[in-house]
């Protein structure tokens, strides 16, 4: 069962708590036909915060393209830090914050040879099957994207 808390700020983006070791994969499963772009990040993680722009700038160029962000701060940095960074960003789309017991669980859902590390960005296909992971930066992230999104 998906459990999800949704945090409304009239001045920042949408956060959504997630709570359910299965709540990112079925985001990503519900976006089927699509490609999907699965960002996980921390406010904390200073590669995270230098790669953000990068991929921000490859999410709006390619409005085709399904985003699920992810960060993985502690639920208590949810007003001091993620709203204040998403709202620095200038970000529209959804976020989750991952609050699960045993976030390897759900990372071994993601990509089973995803150690964690951050930050981390998986694409899906069209078809909903992994086509690449990025661990550490997304270097061809925007290649990866417009060639998924050529694909029949």
């Amino acid at each position: 069962m998906l459990a999800l808390l949704f945090v409304a700020a009239a001045s920042a983006p949408p956060i959504t708590i997630v709570k359910d070791d299965d709540a990112v994969p079925n985001a990503i499963a519900a976006f089927k036909g699509n490609v999907v772009i699965v960002k996980f990040w921390a406010t904390w993680c200073d590669p995270c915060v230098e790669e953000f722009p990068h991929f921000l700038e490859v999410a709006r160029a390619h409005p085709l393209a399904k985003v699920v962000s992810v960060s993985v701060d502690l639920r208590q940095a949810i007003d001091a830090d993620v709203k204040p960074f998403l709202k620095a960003h200038k970000v529209t789309f959804p976020t989750y914050l991952l609050d699960v017991e045993d976030p390897s669980v759900v990372m071994a859902k993601i990509d089973k040879a995803w150690n964690g590390t951050l930050p981390a960005t998986f694409v899906y296909g069209k078809d909903g099957k992994l086509a690449k992971s990025f661990v550490g930066p997304a270097k061809d992230l925007k290649a990866t994207v417009e060639k998924l999104l050529a694909a029949p």
